[in-house]
């Protein structure tokens, strides 16, 4: 896999786990051409990074939390002022304990020209209905609720496309699920199983721990010997099936406050979107995303911490897993 790599004409950065970063640092700034960055292996062999993600502002504040504000991060790696903001995107090939899922992943080539797209959401998030709106020859939108007669998944899925607006759970990352706002019961929305084959090119997941891809938590640091595989893992699956990137996040996600749709996830998700139609691949689409989402939470949120420490972990937690090129 070493020799492809660099047969292909890509610089490669090898090295033992916690010098990577500075490594892939110093190869950045003796190389101001580099357009990204993609690491090779999951978490065991090339570290992620247990991120704090409150900024420097709010650093002291005691806001309860459920991840206690630490997320998973790969942005380092694109970093080349140490400033915990990547000057280049960063994706992931998860390596999943097996070389031939890796050669997999290698081979899931990029999106052209998007055609078609599919989604499921939460019946208690309907500020998705405005995102789903902006993808090409949108299918119907499917909405996880309970239904006379107890339809179940799998939903018909497809398209070049997918977006999951779904709770996800860091215990048990093969479903993804909707909720029955009568009894505050979980409903099934989509399984391991479920994941189509093939898979769309680029999903976005708004689902809490949905790019999870080990079983700690970054605040039960540190990583690498629990890592998921395709049989516990939706979004490893969807890599599996062909997609070329699953983004998502590593902690809990923060739907907006319906119908004030413009705070906390609901900007990030359009905005991703936006940068895939206008022709990025999705590590770049991030990247832009990311840097258009942190210039405007003042305007967003004003002055209240809480708001703002919300909006940034979300700026630190959405990340890149497949090639995403």
């Amino acid at each position: 896999m070493v020799h492809a790599i660099r047969d292909a004409g890509h610089l490669l950065v090898t090295g033992s786990g916690p010098d990577l970063r500075p490594l892939t640092r110093s190869k950045l700034n003796a190389t101001p051409d580099i357009a990204g960055v993609v690491i090779v292996g999951g978490y065991g062999v090339v570290p992620s990074e247990a991120l704090n993600a409150l900024p420097r502002e709010l650093a002291g504040a005691r806001i309860p939390e459920l991840d206690g504000f630490m997320v998973w991060s790969d942005d380092g790696y694109g970093d080349r002022d140490a400033d915990i903001t990547p000057e280049v995107p960063v994706s992931r090939l998860p390596d999943a304990g097996s070389a031939s899922f890796l050669w997999t992943l290698l081979g899931n080539t990029g999106l052209r020209t998007p055609a078609a797209s599919s989604g499921i959401r939460n019946q208690e998030r309907p500020f998705a209905d405005a995102v789903y709106g902006l993808l090409p020859n949108r299918a119907a939108f499917h909405i996880s609720a309970p239904v006379p007669g107890g339809a179940t998944p799998p939903f018909p899925l497809g398209g070049d496309l997918l977006y999951l607006m779904l709770h996800g759970d860091h215990d048990d990352a093969t479903v993804f699920s909707g909720e029955d706002p009568a009894t505050g019961s979980l409903t099934t929305a989509l399984r391991v199983e479920d994941v189509p084959g093939p898979c769309p090119k680029v999903v976005f997941a708004g689902c809490c721990w949905g790019a999870l891809i080990v079983d700690e938590l970054a605040l039960q640091r540190p990583a690498g010997t629990s890592a998921r595989t395709p049989a516990s893992s939706i979004a490893l699956r969807c890599l599996e099936n062909g997609a070329n990137a699953f983004v998502g996040c590593t902690g809990a996600h923060y739907s907006p406050d319906y119908p004030d749709a413009d705070n906390y996830g609901g900007p990030m998700h359009r905005l991703f979107w936006n940068e895939i139609l206008a022709g990025r691949p999705a590590a770049m689409a991030l990247f832009h995303a990311k840097i258009k989402y942190a210039q405007s939470i003042p305007e967003r949120v004003g002055t209240r911490k809480s708001a703002r420490a919300l909006e940034h972990k979300i700026l630190r937690q959405f990340t890149c897993l497949g090639l995403g090129w």
